[in-house]
């Protein structure tokens, strides 16, 4: 299943809206939050060259892992998704 990419301040509004509705042993721990929610959380780093040099980019993505969970994640949080 292809990685879902979410912006910094997306990520911040739908995990608040999380630790609101699930444990905090959901949010922490990776085989929970996978089993649980149907998605991990990850943060990729990278290099990049562009005209004044080298840049640090910093991209967020939700990998998931059950098609309906991500279904239902998208029908829960898509306002705040959209809200940016």
């Amino acid at each position: 299943m292809k990685p879902f990419e979410i912006s910094e301040k997306s990520w911040a509004k739908v995990y608040n809206q999380l630790s609101k509705e699930y444990p905090p042993s959901y949010l922490i721990i990776r085989d929970k939050m996978k089993d649980k929610l149907g998605f991990v959380f990850r943060r990729h780093e990278y290099w990049s060259q562009d005209m004044g040099g080298m840049q640090h980019n910093e991209t967020l993505y939700l990998d998931f892992y059950d098609e309906k969970k991500r279904t239902m994640f998208l029908l829960k949080y898509g306002e705040i998704l959209n809200d940016n």
